[in-house]
């Protein structure tokens, strides 16, 4: 299971240690630490916090360019039924 680095929030005991707000950053998994954020007790450590907002920074991105390249494609499908419509019409008139 992932280690996840994490700041005390409030004071508690972890194990046989007591966590405070002055602890240095110390390592918990992440089941733990998803027990203990969820009790309002820590947090992460602010540089795996970066890490975490830098990855889900790069997911969203690429979700843009994935929406972005197929309202690309979408547009020049519409374009190519318009260009077909306007044949159609013609070969109709003719």
């Amino acid at each position: 299971m992932a280690k996840l680095l994490a700041i005390a929030l409030k004071s508690f005991y972890l194990d046989n240690e007591v966590k405070t707000t002055s602890s240095k950053p110390f390592e918990v998994d992440e089941h733990h630490f998803n027990e203990l954020k969820h009790n309002g007790l820590v947090e992460l450590a602010p540089e795996q916090a970066t890490e975490a907002d830098a990855k889900a920074d790069a997911e969203a991105k690429e979700k843009e360019e994935a929406d972005a390249k197929a309202a690309a494609e979408a547009k020049e499908k519409e374009e190519a039924d318009a260009k077909a419509a306007a044949a159609a019409a013609k070969k109709a008139k003719a």
